[in-house]
């Protein structure tokens, strides 16, 4: 087996997020969908979020060991583009939004990682 892959929906819109581990095999995932041209600039990286306008999903990809910190980082990277896909602001003052969607984004690749169905709260 090559990788594993994980979909949930990204409340409260209609995007999904597909999960991918390890980062090989996400970015060949990235690469069949065609969310990129050139694996090879990737190198040897730890985590990547891929993101096409246009289209209704986002992947994030990290590999098996991903520590908390990388996991939150792509999370961001992830909430950002759901942003920019909605045409969504983030406001500083007023955030519980941001923090409610990137607690699910955290919760759910870390499901994916310890190889969990779903997310439950």
């Amino acid at each position: 087996m090559e990788g594993r892959t994980s979909e949930v929906n990204l409340p409260p819109t209609n995007y999904s997020l597909t999960i991918v581990s390890p980062v090989s095999y996400g970015i060949k995932v990235a690469e069949e969908f065609g969310y990129i041209n050139d694996s090879s600039t990737f190198g040897v990286a730890e985590g990547v979020t891929f993101y096409r306008p246009g289209y209704s999903m986002i992947i994030v990809t990290v590999n098996e060991n991903a520590s908390p910190g990388l996991i939150a980082h792509e999370a961001l990277h992830v909430l950002h583009r759901l942003y920019e896909a909605i045409g969504q602001q983030t406001d500083p003052a007023n955030d519980e939004l941001d923090a409610y969607i990137l607690e699910y984004i955290v919760d759910s690749i870390n499901n994916h990682l310890c190889k969990k169905d779903s997310y439950k709260e």
